[in-house]
């Protein structure tokens, strides 16, 4: 996340010993206490929630429908 209000999802994927870049999704956020809002092309989107150095993430139904699942991400130092 940048503090443009710009981020990017990204998805990598093992390739051998090392770890590949896979799809990257761009879009726009907005932040507010420990709430965050993502969202991709003006359509699909999620709501996040900050906890500590997780971020627990529902996917709408839009993202739902296309495979993504909702989840918790853990900060990698």
């Amino acid at each position: 996340m940048h503090n443009d209000g710009s981020f990017l999802l990204q998805y990598n994927y093992e390739g051998g010993n090392e770890y590949r870049i896979g799809i990257q999704y761009k879009g726009t956020y907005t932040a507010a206490n420990n709430s965050i809002s993502l969202l991709w092309g003006g359509w699909s989107g999620a709501a996040g929630i900050l906890r500590g150095d997780t971020l627990k993430v529902a996917y709408n139904e839009i993202m739902s429908q296309s495979d993504f699942e909702d989840a918790v991400y853990l900060l990698k130092p």
